[in-house]
């Protein structure tokens, strides 16, 4: 007895000569609410995006975010409140550093791993201290200590000699070989960067009365930070974002009408192209919203972005802040209003991988269709992903639900390729999902053996 296969039929619909029409594109990206008890904020992801940490609550429990295991406690230091918080991650995504009270103080510069948990950090007799980075696998972590800029190694705290009144360590490159320095001078704060064997050496080319900076690319040949213009004293009237490399100088990005407190930059991708950041609404107010600029669109809100480019539904949200961004732009992590009007923080996962596309060639077509055929039955846990497999992999089986992504994006193609996408016209549509049907209801039904 021959029976109709799953098969057959699927590649009966796709050499019938059904018409094409267009029809909105479904991508792969994602908006992730950080799931937790207590308000949250997502302050750093790692450098390909796979781990995220931050801090639950008013300070609260910091965490390490995965997609396997969501949000994951760091635990706290003896002695102190339940108060931790992760400001940073290696590039690895295999050290958290930040804040966590104790009972040596208040707030105390902590380090953590999966092996080691919460470990406090030296930061003198009578002090506080943060931590804010760390190089590839943590041997070397950077931040404050008693108003000084610190570099904590496995032989302990040393202070980074700086001319500023007061300083702190910002951030550091992989390698340790570049720290970004942001201290205070008569009250304004100004920007430099530490280089073992050449000392601290100033930002060229400023702009503004004050600048503050956070982040700097890989190689540490680029800045991200923001100038304070207008104002009396240590208070501008509002923060002019920018990008520095000793060529240009401090270069500034886009501003928002509306948004009169001005823009600072928290994050930048690996080459410096794409930046995230927080448009301020004016100088009294700590209300924002999260931005990302790049040359080809310019500055744009996050949350449009999402809703308008990806079709990601986030009705009640509001995203006020992006903290982080990892080195390819693909991930973005910050924190908003969730549609309770609680403080949540999120991951947005941007691919223009369109679904259904698993070979990764930019649009969903044969070759996609072959793989699932090919490997129809196969169990990915247990034997690993079929060869071919890059994209939206399959969890379980290749069954019904790859043959189904495919046969509903056919044709879609990939960003930044769209010019329109195809699937069949309504009413081949409707001979397609009875088609469809028809292939799964072989198992039940004897019609279609003979």
């Amino acid at each position: 007895m021959k029976c109709a296969t799953p098969e057959w039929v699927a590649r009966c619909i796709v050499g019938s000569g059904l018409t094409f029409g267009p029809v909105s594109i479904v991508y792969g990206a994602e908006f992730i609410p950080i799931a937790m008890d207590t308000p949250s904020t997502a302050y750093d992801v790692s450098a390909d995006g796979m781990v995220v940490v931050g801090a639950g609550g008013d300070g609260g429990m910091g965490f390490q975010w995965t997609q396997t295991n969501g949000a994951v406690s760091l635990g706290d230091l003896p002695g102190g409140g339940v108060d931790t918080q992760g400001l940073g991650v290696d590039p690895t995504g295999a050290i958290v550093v930040g804040i966590a009270s104790s009972s040596v103080a208040n707030q105390q510069a902590m380090s953590w791993s999966v092996l080691t948990g919460v470990v406090g950090l030296d930061i003198g007799s009578n002090g506080s201290g943060s931590a804010r980075g760390a190089t590839a696998g943590g041997s070397l972590i950077v931040g404050t200590s008693e108003g000084e800029a610190v570099m904590w190694t496995d032989t302990g705290m040393m202070i980074i000699p700086s001319a500023h009144d007061s300083a702190s360590a910002q951030a550091v490159t992989p390698d340790g070989q570049s720290i970004l320095i942001q201290g205070s001078m008569d009250g304004l704060s100004s920007l430099s960067v530490w280089r073992p064997g050449s000392g601290e050496t100033p930002l060229t080319g400023t702009i503004g009365s004050q600048q503050i900076g956070n982040r700097m690319t890989p190689d540490g040949l680029m800045v991200l930070g923001a100038a304070g213009f207008g104002g009396e004293g240590v208070f501008p009237d509002y923060w002019q974002w920018f990008r520095w490399t000793e060529p240009t100088g401090m270069v500034s990005l886009p501003l928002l009408s509306g948004f009169e407190g001005g823009v600072i930059g928290t994050d930048l991708t690996e080459d410096g192209t794409v930046v995230v950041g927080r448009a301020i609404f004016s100088r009294s107010s700590s209300n924002s919203r999260a931005v990302i600029w790049d040359v080809d669109h310019g500055v744009r809100f996050i949350q449009d972005v999402l809703v308008e480019d990806y079709a990601i539904d986030l009705t009640g949200w509001t995203l006020r802040s992006a903290w982080g961004i990892s080195e390819d732009g693909k991930v973005i992590v910050g924190s908003g209003l969730d549609p309770q009007n609680n403080r949540r923080g999120w991951i947005a996962i941007l691919t223009s991988d369109v679904v259904g596309d698993f070979n990764d060639s930019g649009q969903v077509e044969q070759g996609d269709l072959d793989l699932v055929l090919q490997n129809w039955g196969h169990d990915v846990e247990s034997n690993g992903v079929p060869t071919g497999w890059f994209n939206d992999r399959p969890v379980g089986l290749v069954d019904q639900s790859e043959l189904d992504r495919v046969l509903q994006n056919w044709g879609n193609i990939a960003l930044p390729n769209y010019e329109g996408s195809l699937v069949p016209e309504p009413q081949t549509l409707t001979i397609l999902i009875g088609m469809i049907a028809t292939v799964f209801s072989y198992r039940k039904h004897s019609i279609f053996c003979a």
